[in-house]
């Protein structure tokens, strides 16, 4: 804080707070705190204000790994700041959202400041003729009285409950495990998390997949050579529809699923009662043979990710990780290795993800980021193809856990002889299909 007798040439700046650093004095803080005090006339204790909220900030920033310039922020890291102040344990800070607000403000205020004063050039959107050029911080102006630029993410989490954690892919791939190595029905477990995975399908729009939907064999093997994905359209949230593509592979599990244990399970309810009629619906209960309802789906999802050992249970956490990729996918870097505005890459992945609200998808946003996922879509097709290899592979291995061909399978494998072991692979599979 400068005396207040100081003076340089014939202008007065006392009662002025000065940043430092390890490198001297921080001087476009310095700056901001003489437009505000004797530029703006702010009274000395608003400014003492600013500058308290602005040395957090800088603190935080320092803290990072690495370390983040100041001239570098982006909204990721307002974001991530922003939700750091409902985590801190303090009573300072702890769910105290006005404050946070408010803090938030200032650090907005000191940027849009910055890039008027041209201390920063096309960092913050704070023009109205914004030309699609593509911003580092979001902005948006509030027409009044006074005219101003705001962040508009500085009140996302008021009222909204704290956002659950997003399973891992591991996390996920020990879920399939555990469905083969306990669900009595694993195809149809598995591939319901496949699609909440794959598709970000709710638990409604899952349930609203007809068995007719699935395509033939033949429509499956000609999509597989052309690498080209189904377009599979879901009745969604509010009587809404929605496509979303579907690898063929996917689909391919789903065929496996009707003409293998569904149709054991209307096969069986059909010996128990002549006059059972199978379900148009594609998922079905194994003791009814009746459509799965929304609340069933949902307490076995719930009880099969706790038997994973999942936190944050249910299916929709599962959705989420999609929602996480399909954001991503939305939102990479352009030829600057510049992210676009928030505001830009939600609105990309709203209608992909079928919300209604951009905003409500930022959490996901932020997920991504962190984790740095940069590889768009491609990345996410491949994701798909390999979680659907790993589905596979544990189908496989329960298969041979009760089969006693899998000593005689090992013996082939070992003598090279790849296309014996082939066979009997399929003449297992096949035979687990009719049991």
């Amino acid at each position: 804080m400068t005396s207040a007798s100081c003076q340089v040439g014939q202008a007065r700046y006392g009662g002025i707070p000065v940043f430092y650093s390890g490198d001297g004095i921080v001087v476009p803080l310095t700056r901001y705190m003489i437009q505000l005090r004797y530029v703006e006339g702010k009274p000395r204790g608003s400014v003492e204000t600013y500058a308290y909220h602005l040395q957090r900030f800088f603190k935080w920033l320092a803290c990072q790994n690495p370390i983040v310039a100041w001239n570098s922020v982006t909204d990721v890291h307002l974001i991530s700041y922003r939700d750091s102040g409902f985590r801190r344990g303090t009573s300072e800070s702890r769910g105290n959202e006005s404050t946070i607000e408010r803090s938030l403000s200032v650090i907005f205020g000191f940027y849009v400041w910055a890039e008027l004063a041209h201390l920063l050039d096309g960092h913050v959107a704070c023009y109205v003729d914004r030309r699609e050029r593509v911003f580092k911080i979001s902005a948006v102006l509030r027409n009044g009285k006074r005219p101003r630029w705001e962040w508009p993410h500085a009140r996302a989490l008021k009222g909204r409950k704290a956002h659950r954690p997003t399973p891992t892919d591991s996390e996920i791939e020990t879920l399939h495990a555990y469905i083969y190595a306990s669900s009595e029905c694993p195809d149809r477990d598995a591939a319901i998390a496949k699609l909440f995975e794959e598709c970000a399908f709710r638990t409604e729009e899952t349930l609203s997949i007809a068995k007719e939907m699935v395509p033939s064999w033949n429509e499956i093997e000609t999509a597989l050579t052309e690498d080209r994905a189904f377009d599979l359209e879901v009745m969604g949230k509010g009587g809404r529809k929605r496509s979303s593509p579907v690898l063929p592979e996917t689909m391919q599990f789903l065929r496996e699923y009707i003409e293998g244990e569904r149709a054991q399970v209307v096969a069986a309810l059909k010996k128990r009662d002549p006059t059972y009629k199978d379900s148009k619906s594609l998922f079905l209960s194994a003791k009814t043979g009746k459509a799965l309802t929304r609340t069933g789906l949902s307490h076995r999802m719930i009880k099969l990710m706790r038997g994973a050992g999942m936190k944050g249970v249910s299916g929709h956490r599962i959705r989420a990780r999609s929602l996480t990729n399909i954001v991503d996918a939305e939102d990479q870097p352009g030829p600057s290795g510049q992210y676009p505005p928030v505001e830009q890459s939600l609105m990309r992945a709203q209608s992909r993800a079928g919300h209604l609200s951009k905003e409500a998808l930022e959490p996901y946003l932020n997920d991504a980021r962190k984790e740095k996922f940069t590889t768009g879509d491609e990345t996410l097709a491949a994701h798909s193809k390999l979680r659907n290899l790993q589905i596979k592979a544990r189908r496989v291995e329960a298969v041979l856990n009760e089969s006693s061909d899998s000593a005689e399978l090992m013996e082939l494998i070992k003598a090279g002889r790849k296309g014996a072991a082939r066979k009997l692979l399929e003449k297992l599979l096949s035979k687990s299909s009719q049991h």
